[in-house]
């Protein structure tokens, strides 16, 4: 099943961290800007809307293997 991380730039590094620690080779996650807590939810849509089609593209990609 295809699935992505989603987080905040400051915890990118640490999913790339657990990424290597389960040998999953080229993961990267989708950073978003820091922080998140305190945006409006206009705020947060306009995020979201600036991720969205990459997180498509990386859901939709075929992996070989």
């Amino acid at each position: 099943m295809p699935a992505i991380c989603i987080c905040t730039e400051p915890f990118a590094s640490a999913a790339r961290t657990h990424a290597r620690m389960l040998n999953w080779a080229g993961y990267e996650p989708v950073a978003i800007p820091h922080p998140l807590q305190t945006l409006t939810a206009n705020a947060v849509n306009s995020r979201a809307d600036g991720i969205v089609d990459e997180v498509v593209r990386r859901l939709c990609v075929r992996r070989q293997g």
